[in-house]
This record gives structure tokens, sequence and C-alpha cells, in this order.
């Protein structure tokens, strides 16, 4: 998953969030570190059905006139060899201009399978070890979705939350 990506539109921001993974934290049943299928990163703390949570968020974007513009980002993306690809903290801020400019409309976004991501150009990489050719093709490329066994898992995981999976 990129370093950071803009949804598509409402429905398609609800169903990033609504698949999210991270790894197992103290908050989570389970090894720390384990990988785990993670709602809008609130599987620990909501307290009603995750169809009804998803189904409340589809319903809002019915009902919004000015729907707010949906943003995912990949803070802790590691490398083949298991290193954070971004440094974070302090640099995050690098990250949330692009945010803040896409959302006033003073930045474009490159199209993608998944969403809207940002241009080589369109984040500060001044100070980082990030050159154009490496920079942009490993910290915001996107894998070959259809395919791959994380993508299938989620899809598992969202009908097994919503009651819409055949045994």
């Amino acid at each position: 998953i990129p370093l950071a990506y803009q949804s598509l539109n409402w429905t398609n921001g609800v169903y990033i969030g609504a698949t999210v993974g991270s790894e197992r934290t103290a908050a989570a049943e389970g090894k720390v570190g384990e990988l785990r299928n993670d709602p809008m990163a609130m599987l620990p703390f909501c307290g009603y059905h995750m169809g009804d949570y998803f189904q409340h968020w589809i319903n809002m974007g019915k009902v919004l006139k000015e729907k707010p513009l949906i943003f995912h980002v990949n803070w802790f993306r590691k490398d083949g060899e298991g290193n954070f690809m971004w440094p974070g903290y302090g640099q995050n801020m690098r990250v949330l201009k692009w945010i803040v400019e896409r959302t006033n409309g003073k930045i474009e976004a490159e199209e993608s399978p998944l969403g809207w991501i940002p241009y080589y150009n369109d984040i500060d990489w001044r100070g980082l070890n990030y050159s154009k050719s490496n920079g942009i093709n490993s910290c915001v490329s996107i894998l070959k979705l259809l395919n791959c066994k994380p993508y299938n898992m989620k899809n598992f995981f969202l009908n097994s939350q919503t009651g819409c999976h055949k045994n």
C-alpha cells in the first residue's frame, strides 16, 4: 500500500477504511506485532456489529451535501528487509502538507486503481534519502492487488464481518 493516497470517492473511502490492516498492539487480543484486519482501526473499540458500523458511514455519504475527502497514510510500510521505509514523526508533515494541498485544490494527483496518489514533486523529499526514481517508486508504488493474498484476505474478512459471506 502506498505511503499516502486519497480515495476515489466516499464509498471507496469507506471501503478503504473497512479493509485496513495493522499489526496487533496491546489494545487487541493476540500476539503483538501480528498482522490483522482492523477496520478503520476501530475493531477493539467498536461496541456494535461492524456491518452496521460500515453501513452508518455509507448512509452518511448519502446525506452529506459536502463530503470530506478521505485519505489513507501508511507510515509503517516496510521494505523487503523489514526496515520502515518512511522516517516518521517530524517527517510526517511532508505528507500531511500534500493532504492539505489536495483538500484545498492546490495540487493534482495521479489516478490509480487504488486512489489518487501524489506526484513526486508534490512531496518535499529534501534531506531524505529518496531520489525521484526510488522515492515515488518505493514509497508510493501500488502492488498488483487482485492476485495478492492480503487483498483476497481483506475481502474474506469484510464479508465475514458484514454477514455477506456464504458458507
